[in-house]
């Protein structure tokens, strides 16, 4: 069309201009294009803006691209050059918009029909045919469309947030239902066999997957609005991980069948493995479909209760609840395949575009297996190493502080898109106060739940899970401390180290701790059983919590945050010491009592040191009060 010397007449007869503008991608071949005509102008990105070129032009000539939608929305004529749409038919099939049907301008196949089309235009104005399909494309037409997609925005955070705090309270709820109910009925043996069965598939299920949690969902995020690219990549992706799943399920099989004594709950945990071949969370969160995750989990956990409630009713039963809670996992990671079909299809790649995706997976798995090797190595060694009885204290007393603890570390959930986006446009002082304001409601928060923790845990323990679970309550005192220390790490960790792209130390601190981990869990659980397992995991949390401190110290004011923060520990040892030998009539009278008094006492001193050395964040509380009102 550039060399037509049609075009080329048709320009001087109405003197009219040419604007050539290729697509971005195109624009570094933008040499090789030439033209007759001095009428034809060829611009790029560096010499006309596309928004200013779209309101001062009369005409466009596209083949595919979306810009005539607001060319169409102006009503100014559309023609669509399609000169290679034999090449395009299969591709024709899987458009959502049908250019015959729907199309805002005549489709043409070759340049003489293009010239002829313009010769027919009249005064530069779109057909009555084709603005009858303008308006039904774009119903209304005024000046708040801004404002509608941004009311759809907060519409689509709002239901995001009522998914969500759905999703948690649910998780929060479902421990205080189970873990008292399955204690009583499985005891402290049943509970760490399962657990130790358990930890055990994990580690063949995390090497099924890698890191495709968060490298899948990168990845579809990048190409989520191409559907030929996005279903490419899916392709790609889950076919690696559908190899990988089938090689551990198999290496899993062998560890049954040569390995382990309790093959019977072995087996059951197969499926924890096997679910791994359907886990595609990773392409939903790409997909922004988290909504489907969140109802998925809830509707998993609330049957998984139910179920237990209904079948495990005594301690023979620990195969009935390890097959319910394996295969719960299962059925989750099934039951969103039959959605898929709307957003994706599988399309066979070939060897190379799938092996590719190994190497950035296994980049992304470190973290992956330093955290597991925290969470999780511990257990496997307590199993080898100890009694069943005392895995399964060790279990419920980290199922117990896992509640406190998830509550304060969802901070950093919520914190860091703001300290990101803060530290984008380059408000440094916003990012300090944030992180000062947040390291000073975690040692608050923190203090209070370890001291208050260690100081009911007597009463507590064998009123929520019953008799046989006397050590939890030493597990607790040697565990409690690492809530502060994870609450900590996860601070710097959300708001200082991933918002400054400092990735690589958050790993090294990770992968520090870990090895530390399975040192002291070697040496201590042979003399001490559980509770050096305890011991083994404080330090190496607060390892972790001290090695990014110091490795960050430039960057923050980690001398400020000490300062800041002891008061509140104090107050938690003085609240203590209060309430520790307090007895009142019975357990169920004295727990009451003691999480009373002690309340009493964190809050009135807590409130007194921040009325008097930090009252911006007393004003902060009154004007969030006011919005909320």
């Amino acid at each position: 069309l550039l060399e037509s010397d049609e075009l080329a007449s048709f320009l001087e007869e109405k003197n009219m201009n040419f604007v050539f503008y290729p697509h971005i991608e195109m624009q570094k071949y933008i040499h090789l294009f030439s033209a007759k005509s001095k009428r034809i102008v060829i611009r790029d990105a560096g010499s006309a803006i596309v928004e200013n070129l779209l309101l001062e032009s009369s005409i466009l000539i596209t083949d595919y691209s979306s810009v005539f939608f607001d060319f169409a929305y102006m009503l100014k004529p559309v023609i669509y050059y399609q000169f290679d749409n034999d090449e395009n038919e299969r591709a024709a099939s899987k458009r959502w918009f049908d250019f015959e049907k729907d199309g805002f301008g005549p489709i043409c196949r070759k340049s003489t029909e293009v010239i002829k089309i313009l010769h027919e235009l009249e005064n530069t104005r779109l057909g009555e045919k084709y603005q009858k399909r303008v308006k039904e494309m774009f119903p209304i037409r005024d000046k708040n469309n801004s404002e509608r997609v941004y009311q759809a925005i907060i519409g689509l955070e709002k239901d995001e947030r009522k998914y969500n705090l759905l999703y948690r309270i649910v998780t929060l709820v479902t421990p205080l239902i189970t873990s008292p109910y399955i204690s009583r009925v499985i005891g402290a043996d049943g509970i760490g066999q399962y657990s130790y069965t358990y930890a055990i598939s994990h580690y063949f299920l995390i090497f099924a997957v890698l890191g495709v949690s968060d490298y899948g969902n990168r990845c579809i995020a990048k190409v989520r609005d191409s559907k030929e690219e996005r279903n490419k990549v899916f392709s790609e992706i889950v076919s690696l991980q559908i190899l990988l799943s089938v090689g551990m399920s198999i290496l899993y099989i062998i560890y049954c069948l040569v390995v382990t004594e309790n093959r019977r709950l072995a087996y059951m945990q197969g499926f924890n493995v096997l679910s791994a071949i359907f886990d595609v969370t990773w392409l939903l969160f790409g997909l922004e479909l988290f909504y489907v995750t969140t109802l998925r989990n809830v509707i998993v956990k609330i049957g998984t209760v139910l179920l237990i409630l209904l079948l495990v009713k005594s301690p023979n039963d620990v195969w009935k609840y390890t097959l319910i809670m394996s295969g719960g996992t299962l059925v989750g990671q099934l039951s969103v395949w039959p959605i898929l079909r709307n957003y994706v299809c599988f399309i066979r790649p070939k060897w190379n575009d799938v092996i590719k995706h190994l190497k950035p997976n296994l980049v992304l798995f470190l973290p992956v297996i330093a955290n597991d090797l925290l969470g999780y190595f511990d257990k496997i060694m307590i199993g080898n190493m100890s009694i069943d009885a005392e895995l399964g204290c060790y279990d419920n007393a980290e199922k117990l502080l896992s509640i406190p603890n998830s509550l304060v570390t969802a901070l950093g959930t919520v914190m860091l898109p703001r300290v990101s986006n803060s530290i984008a446009k380059g408000e440094l002082k916003s990012v300090n106060e944030m992180i000062q304001k947040s390291m000073l409601f975690v040692v608050f928060a923190t203090s209070a739940l370890v001291f208050g923790i260690c100081a009911v845990a007597k009463e507590f323990v064998p009123l929520f899970f019953g008799t046989g679970f006397d050590l939890v309550v030493p597990l607790l005192y040697t565990l409690a401390p690492y809530i502060i220390f994870v609450s900590w790490a996860n601070v710097l960790k959300t708001q200082v180290l991933l918002p400054n792209n400092k990735d690589m130390t958050f790993v090294v601190c990770l992968i520090l701790g870990a090895f530390v981990n399975v040192v002291l869990n070697y040496c201590l659980i042979g003399t001490s059983g559980a509770v050096g397992a305890a011991i083994a995991t404080t330090i190496s949390e607060g390892l972790i919590a001290v090695s990014e401190t110091v490795a960050l110290r430039k960057l923050i004011d980690v001398k400020r945050y000490l300062i800041q923060g002891l008061p509140f520990i104090l107050f938690g040892f003085l609240m203590f010491s209060v309430i520790h030998d307090l007895y009142v009539l019975n357990d169920i009278i004295t727990l009451i009592c003691k999480v009373m008094i002690g309340a009493i006492v964190y809050l009135v001193c807590s409130w007194l040191y921040i009325y008097r050395f930090y009252p911006d964040v007393i004003t902060s509380l009154k004007v969030f009060r006011r919005k909320k009102e």
